[in-house]
Formats: C-alpha cells, structure tokens, sequence
C-alpha cells in the first residue's frame, strides 16, 4: 500500500515576496518608543521578504533593505492562529534573518522595522507564510502519482513503482530520504510493463534526491534503482538488484523504465551488507526504451552510477565526491553513452571506471553472445590526486569488453587504462576492448601528472594466456605514443580551472579546456547514429573556453 501523509518534522518553504505602504514621518516622536524622547532620523524599511531558505530546509528566510541610518533591526513574529508573538534584534548592518524556530503546520507573519535610540521607523510586514509539513512517500505504487514541485517528500523505506505503475516528479521537486529508504522501479512481470519514473527536471530546477539530515555525508540513504527487462548474462538471465532491490533482466532490449532528466541524487549509498550497499544510481537490465541524460550523483558511499547488464544510453553524466567508482558496468551491459565526468574526493574514491563481465571472469559473449561491451565517446576524469590508493582511471577485467574514445584521464594515482585478467586478453585480441583517440595526465608508478606510461596490464600468467609474451609486444605496440594504432597520447590538458589536490572542494572547476590544448586535436568523430552528437571533436566532455558548460546551474559541489 502507497501512504501520503503529514509527519511533523522540518518545513519545506515556498518564495513569496511583499513590498507593502511608504513609512510614516520617522522624524516624530513613535509611540511604540514611550514617547517623551527627543525625535531622531530613524532610517527607513523599504522592503519585507520571506525567501526559501534551500540549505536550511527548517527554518523561514526573512530578507528587507534598509535607507538611511539605524542602531538595529527588530523583527516581530506571530503566530497568526494564537496571536503570541516574538521578537528577534539584530545589527543594522544585517539585511537577513534565518528563523530556525517555526514549527511545521503553522502560519507566521513577520513585521520588520528600524530602532535608532529610542525610535522606530514604520514597519513592513510580509503576506502570511504558512510552514508546510513534508509528506511520507512510502510502499507500493500501483497507478499513475504525481507529485508536486511544492511539496517537500521523505522517502521511508524502499518505494517501488510496481508493474504498470508510473511516477511523475514534475521540475523542483525535493525528496528527502531517511536512512534505508530507496526510489526503485519493478521489472514488468505478468504481462505488465515496467515500473517507470518520469523525472523531469530543469536545469533551472532541477530534481534533488537528498538526505533527510541537516549535516549531510555518504551513505545516509539509498538512491535510485531502476529494473528492467532488457537481457543480462546472469544465470538464466535474471539476477537479483543489489540490496534486495528486485529481479530484472528478460528479453526486451527496448523495455523502458521512464525517463531521467536534470536528476541530482546525493549522500545516498546505504550499506545493506558487506560489499552490498545501494549506487548513487543503478540500472538493472534497463532497456534502450529509457532516457538518461543530465544525471548527477554526488557523495555516495558506494559507486556513483552502475549498470547490471541491459542496453540503456545515457548522456551528460556526472560523478562528485563518490566512495567507490565513479562508473561501473557489470553482467553485458551493451549500452553507448557521451559527455561523462568524474570528480573524485581527496579523501576516499577508487577507480573512474571498472567493467566487469560477470563475477567468474568467464567469457561470456562465447557462452551465450553477451558481453559488457559499452560504446562511450567524451569522458573527462579526474581522479582523488597522485598519493592514497593504487587507483587506474580505466580498470576493465573479469573478461569486459569495451570500446573507449576520445577521453581525457587526469589525475590518477596509478595508470590511465588498466587490463585486468586472461579473458580480457581474448578482447584485447578480438579489437572488441581498447581506449582510442584519448588524452592521459595521471601518475603512472611514482611519476607525476604526465607519465610517459598510461597503460599497463595484469592479472594472468603464461600458463593461461597462450603466447604471452607475444601479448605483451602487441599491447605495447597498440599503446605506444609514436604511432601506436590507439592513437593516445600524454600531456597536461590545460584546464581553464581544477585543483588537483583537492577536486572536490566547494567550488565546481571549470573542465573546459584552454587554446593549444592537446585534448582539441586528434579526437575521433562519434558515429552519426541518432545518438551521438558528432560535433564532439574533441577529447573529453567539453570543449575549448568558448564552449558551453553544460554542468552549470543543476549540479552541486559543496562538500560536507
């Protein structure tokens, strides 16, 4: 069963915004003083506001401008059901209060006025805000729910869109979910589509999945899961969602699950079991009917975004400040995406990508003609800095196939591009596994940003790999600066602003790249199939100082 009801916890607050009547004559004597006091010029509250306060989910902003002198600022609050009142004073010099006292379910109003001695000017009063409380969005969905952009949610538990069932999450929306709680859509079954959730967000208003919590870090909720039933390599091709988040995977590679738009999930990962905690965002066997594009996933205590098999795309994505990966595929997921970026934390992250095959290493596309092999065209990532962690920007094993192009790996303690294990070999050998037309600038075994050696291989032996040494002349060929077939090179790629030291940091860096930087020249043209734009020319997610950041205005980089 689906429950909406009121709990009384933080307020969600709406903007409004009153510019009420011209001030009385400030130059004589106000009653409110006592009276019997010399007159003074008490300067003049020309404006009264209440704002949103969006960092502070609790409280009621309340702004005003000042004209002329004051010795302070007082503001009265009542409550407009009781009458009772408070006052707050604070310095002239302030234009702003942050009242963290409200309670949810009640309606304020707030009168503003300037003190000088023993004087005060008129006052200005706001509109009557009424303090809202969130609604629970809990259970079983069956039908078609709309939410509303003015109403703030907490997500309780795991909220699974059932088959046949929709969700709409118009622009704006707030879901805030408290600790174990999950957004999770349902693989169709008995002749049901899948659940699907249509998130459509701005990038003016984006849709933010948050913690419930004022101090916010990792793994303080789940995040988002989305199941389907496009194929996957798992036995009998069906597997079970991490976290007990559902069976998907079938035979409809265009099954959808809705659509994601502008969607910023954040301090999610909550940790089921050991080495079982819930993404940033997880694509279970989602199938290419689904639309993925302008994702963020920010501080998670697992990998930002992973896909357990299925043959979705997914354009502008990004990965902040996230535990684990910033990208993991897993069980032949075949999908293509474009204009990727990863950002790792200083204090803890792993590798930018792992791609996995299945968990035996086995080579499935032999097996059964499916493999993990994405298709990805302009990718920027920066890696945690050159100490902490052996960590490759690109680490593909477990017999993973994957065709890379036009990346820049920046950053990274270890090596840019990694191949792990003796099926990854057989890839290697077939031309289905390979990074192309890429820019490295990462750390490479005790060198600094700009080693010489962006490539390596590991994880397998003589007496598994038939001709190994030959192996290894070949990929050392295919990966050489002059004239290699992967045409890669090195160099910094002269962003127009990132610290390495610390990526993460506050403030978002500009990962646009300045003229006569190598990652404008050499790139490969995406494929003109309807999905790619091929007008990306260039190595990584963006291009030069002129060209349009397409992160600004929906993604977040505070760093708690």
């Amino acid at each position: 069963m689906t429950i909406f009801r009121n709990k009384p916890w933080a307020t969600l607050l709406v903007a409004v915004a009153a510019t009420l009547a011209a001030c009385g004559d400030d130059k004589k004597d106000n009653p409110a003083s006592g009276g019997g006091t010399q007159p003074q010029d008490v300067g003049e509250i020309r404006q009264a506001l209440v704002t949103r306060a969006d960092t502070n989910a609790t409280a009621i902003s309340i702004a005003w401008r000042l004209e002329g002198q004051a010795d302070s600022i007082e503001i009265t609050r009542r409550d407009v059901a009781s009458g009772a009142t408070r006052r707050f004073a604070v310095p002239a010099s302030e234009s702003a209060l942050n009242d963290n006292t409200v309670e949810d379910g009640k309606t304020y109003n707030y009168s503003v006025r300037a003190k000088k001695g023993n004087n005060f000017s008129a006052s200005r009063t706001t509109v009557d805000q009424r303090v809202k409380a969130p609604v629970e969005l809990s259970g079983d969905l069956f039908g078609d729910y709309s939410l509303s952009a003015a109403t703030r949610y907490r997500l309780t538990g795991y909220v699974r869109v059932q088959p046949g069932g929709v969700l709409r999450i118009p622009d704006g929306t707030r879901i805030e979910g408290l600790a174990g709680s999950a957004l999770i859509t349902v693989a169709g079954a008995d002749g049901k589509p899948s659940g699907r959730l249509f998130a459509l967000g701005t990038a003016q208003r984006p849709i933010v999945f948050t913690s419930v919590n004022t101090t916010k870090a990792r793994g303080q909720w789940g995040g988002i899961v989305l199941n389907g039933l496009a194929p996957n390599n798992g036995p009998g091709g069906r597997l079970i969602g991490e976290g007990n988040t559902g069976v998907h995977g079938g035979n409809n590679p265009n099954d959808t699950s809705g659509v994601l738009r502008y969607v910023r999930v954040e301090y999610g990962g909550t940790r089921i079991t050991a080495d079982n905690e819930i993404n940033g965002f997880t694509f279970n066997s989602v199938g290419a009917g689904t639309v993925l594009e302008f994702l963020q996933a920010h501080f998670i205590a697992d990998d930002g975004f992973e896909w357990f098999g299925g043959t979705v795309n997914a354009k502008n994505l990004v990965s902040t400040g996230n535990d684990d990966e910033a990208f993991d595929f897993d069980n032949s997921w075949c999908g293509k995406g474009q204009f990727w970026v990863a950002v790792q934390a200083s204090d803890i992250a792993n590798r930018g990508y792992e791609s996995d095959n299945n968990a035996d290493g086995t080579d499935a596309r032999a097996a059964n003609g499916r493999a993990t092999s994405p298709l990805i065209y302009n990718v920027t990532m920066i890696g945690r800095g050159l100490s902490g962690g052996e960590t490759d920007g690109m680490y593909i094993r477990r017999g993973s196939q994957g065709r890379f192009f036009n990346h820049v790996v920046a950053n990274f303690f270890n090596r840019g591009f990694a191949l792990d294990g003796p099926v990854c070999v057989t890839q290697f050998r077939r031309d289905s596994l390979f990074v192309r037309n890429s820019l490295f600038f990462v750390k490479a075994n005790g060198a600094t940003n700009g080693a010489t050696s962006y490539a390596r291989f590991t994880g397998f032996t003589s007496s598994n790999v038939t001709d190994s040494a030959g192996f290894a002349a070949d990929f050392n060929s295919r990966t050489s600066l002059s004239g290699g077939a992967w045409q890669n090179k090195v160099g910094d790629p002269n962003f127009v602003s990132v610290n390495y030291d610390n990526p993460v940091n506050g403030t978002m860096p500009n990962l646009r790249v300045q003229a006569g930087s190598p990652a404008l020249t050499g790139a490969a043209t995406p494929p003109n199939d309807g999905f790619f734009a091929t007008n990306a020319t260039y190595m990584g997610a963006f291009g030069d100082a002129n060209s349009t950041n397409w992160m600004e205005g929906w993604t977040t980089w505070f760093r708690p």
